[in-house]
């Protein structure tokens, strides 16, 4: 296929990783099995699907979140879903002694990981869409743990985002 055309009709281009799949095919579990559980403890829960969204502020930033949520009690969040190949059958605790894992469990608590690639996803996400907090949602075959991150303002400060 020509790069012309990929540019003009991206839907005829494919991409296929083991890794892609997997999280494609698990993602929309994993959302469901977020938001039964999170509907039944906060005040008018809702979790709607969020398309693009572009940065007001700076236009030339743009995210695509897996949610929108919003509760009476929390406000207006983003929601982000990761269902990672590499340890899909253990538990998230175990996922977290991978090198490369986007998570860290220190004093038995597990935390999104302020250096990987995802801590800078959800906080873009927060700022595009102008949200306080993404409820992160990690996914295994056994397992799913939602980690609240809070939007970071020094964040959108970043020499690259000026």
């Amino acid at each position: 296929m020509s790069l012309l055309n990929k540019i003009c009709s991206p839907e005829h281009t494919q991409f296929w990783a083991p890794q892609t799949a997997w999280g494609k095919e698990h993602e929309e579990t994993a959302r469901q099995a977020y938001a039964a559980a999170t509907a039944s403890i906060h005040l008018n829960f809702q979790c709607a699907t969020a398309g693009l969204h572009i940065s007001v502020e700076k236009p030339f930033l743009a995210a695509t979140p897996d949610g929108l949520v919003t509760c009476s009690c929390c406000g207006e969040g983003v929601l982000e879903v990761k269902c990672p190949y590499n340890g899909r059958n253990g538990t998230v605790k175990e996922l977290a002694l991978f090198k490369s894992a986007c998570v860290s469990l220190t004093g038995g608590k597990l935390r999104l990981r302020t250096d990987h690639s995802y801590y800078y996803q959800v906080q873009l996400q927060m700022f595009v869409t102008q949200r306080k907090y993404c409820d992160f949602v990690l996914w295994t075959v056994r397992e799913f743990v939602m980690l609240r991150v809070y939007y970071d303002s020094e964040f959108s400060r970043m020499p690259a985002l000026l």
